[in-house]
């Protein structure tokens, strides 16, 4: 049977600060993964924005032809 050690507080003080540092560098990539997702995004919906009114366009057109 093992007795459990206690660890030392400077230890545990050492394990919580590189874990604060490892998570602090997960959330800043997490960051910037999402402004990288929002700019494609707005591009995305710019092109389609642009697509739909071009089909607007050319419907009015065709109907304007018709009539």
């Amino acid at each position: 049977m093992t007795t459990a050690q206690e660890t030392p507080d400077s230890e545990r003080l050492s394990r919580l600060e590189v874990t604060v540092d490892y998570l602090v560098r997960e959330v800043g990539d997490i960051k910037a993964d999402l402004r990288q997702m929002r700019i494609e995004s707005g591009k995305q919906n710019r092109a389609l924005q642009e697509a739909i009114d071009r089909n607007r366009r050319e419907l009015r057109e065709a109907i304007d032809k018709n009539r």
